[in-house]
């Protein structure tokens, strides 16, 4: 930057100084600025707030390979322009102030403020990469260019950047000639050229218009391309104590697509007017178990507001019931559950379904006795096992337990136990009467009577096999009533 003629006096007197005190060396205004020989100095003629002048101590340019990089004070003395000149064969990447991108303005330039680095030591730089003779096709309604750079995990990313004019919207980004689609962060990257590429684009007019006075909400609006060119994507936003019931395109009720979004595409040939319809209202989804609960919303012009809800149970279930707010819902006509909402404005709408299993397990229940069974669960609420509880009638006992016709084996617990069944089963049982004792014979007169403290009849013979039955019959019974714990 030139001396100002202030300076100019400055130096001058400073150099008489330095003879009067026998100062050797030459001086410049570098040798200096902000010595005790300036400020002396400048008590001769006010200078103002203008800063230091040497730009050296304001900011350091640091030099790449593959092009130059320039600094320069704007004429305030408030900013600093960055020129970065790739050399042949070089394309600029990016231009970096104290090791961050520095985004280019409006005017192609690259210019940082001052204040903005008030207190820091300002480095300034640049990156440029091997030019890859790529030829920037004719891009009517937009612009067209690209850029490379490191990503994250240190390779370098070719970028093609579009921008499209006020009212119009990316077509298509065509390399060679072929369209290609852009990426999940919404840009358009390739690889790294081995050879010559054209880049080009297409733009289409902004054909639609969006309701901005909807009771009850608001549209959101974004153009994006894929494949199969351009559209807009439209996402209702509800109010609160609002819900969001369908969404009109010239006066039709648009779809959604496979992934549940509103996309409309864009035409030159025909404008599209999109708005929606909201209702007032809250509506939950309990989920259920065995199956999903879905709605849809329906409108009509006299009856307004309406759900469809879909209940779908999973393989092997069936629906029990669909209920709103606990009431259960009757199916339609047609088969549907529909659900006016009318009756509901004010109130929080609750969904919810049951779903009902296989009869996994029957009873085939016999004479002189019942079966009933009792599923057993894990402490996750998953069921592991069945247990079946025979119960004989009096006088009878268990004989057999029967699992599909299969006697079932009884565990070292005394129960009938068995894994719980991945299809369905019978389970049954047989009973027996008990036998009973025979009656004790009559004494005669020649049986003398029994002596103090013993039975009046001998244990033998057919008495004292009597006596064992009972003795038996007792034991039976006190296991079979241990089965049934």
């Amino acid at each position: 930057m030139a001396t100002s003629k202030a300076w100019k006096k400055i130096a001058a007197s400073a150099m008489a100084l330095a003879l009067v005190f026998g100062v050797a060396g030459t001086f410049g205004a570098k040798s200096f600025i902000g010595s005790d020989i300036a400020v002396f100095a400048a008590e001769e003629e006010t200078l103002g707030d203008t800063g230091p002048l040497n730009s050296d101590e304001r900011y350091d340019v640091v030099q790449s390979e593959g092009g130059t990089v320039e600094a320069e004070l704007t004429e305030d003395e408030e900013s600093i322009i960055i020129t970065a000149t790739p050399d042949e064969d070089y394309i600029l990447s990016r231009v970096l102030v104290n090791g961050e991108q520095v985004a280019i303005n409006d005017n192609d330039e690259y210019v940082i403020s001052l204040d903005y680095y008030e207190g820091q030591d300002i480095t300034i730089s640049a990156e440029f990469s091997e030019d890859f003779g790529v030829t920037i096709g004719t891009a009517s309604h937009g612009y067209v260019g690209y850029k490379t750079y490191e990503d994250d995990d240190g390779e370098m990313v070719f970028e093609i950047v579009v921008e499209p004019e006020d009212g119009y919207a990316i077509d298509k980004v065509l390399v060679n000639g072929e369209q290609i689609a852009v990426n999940d962060q919404g840009k358009y990257v390739i690889d790294i050229p081995s050879e010559p590429i054209t880049i080009g684009a297409e733009f289409v007019k902004v054909t639609y218009n969006i309701d901005t006075a909807i009771e009850g909400g608001s549209l959101v609006d974004e153009v994006v391309t894929d494949e199969e060119g351009s559209a807009v994507k439209i996402t209702p936003v509800p109010n609160d104590g609002y819900v969001f019931v369908m969404l009109l395109v010239n006066g039709d009720q648009a779809a959604v697509n496979d992934n549940g979004e509103y996309l409309i595409a864009l035409s030159d040939d025909e404008v599209a007017d999109i708005t929606a319809i909201f209702t007032k209202g809250e509506i939950e989804v309990e989920e259920p178990a065995n199956g999903s609960l879905t709605y849809e919303m329906l409108w009509d012009d006299e009856d307004g507001a309406a759900i469809r809800v879909t209940a779908t149970p999973d393989e092997g279930f069936e629906i029990e019931g669909v209920y709103i707010n606990d009431d259960q819902v009757a199916v339609n006509d047609d088969g549907e559950y529909v659900i006016g909402l009318n009756a509901y404005r004010d109130t929080k709408v609750v969904l919810s379904a049951v779903f009902k299993g296989p009869e996994m397990i029957t009873v085939d229940q016999t004479a002189n006795g019942s079966v009933d069974y009792e599923m057993i669960q894990d402490d996750n609420g998953e069921f592991t096992a069945v247990k079946v509880i025979p119960t004989p009638d009096a006088g009878y006992r268990v004989d057999k337990v029967l699992i599909n016709g299969e006697q079932m084996a009884i565990n070292d617990q005394g129960e009938y136990l068995l894994e719980f069944p991945s299809d369905p089963i019978v389970i049954s049982a047989e009973f027996v009467k008990m036998e009973e004792p025979e009656p004790a014979p009559a004494p005669s007169k020649d049986t003398p009577a029994p002596a103090p403290g013993k039975d009046s009849v001998p244990k033998t013979g057919a008495a004292a096999a009597g006596i064992a039955a009972i003795t038996a019959a007792a034991a039976a019974a006190i296991v079979i009533g241990k089965k049934k714990k």
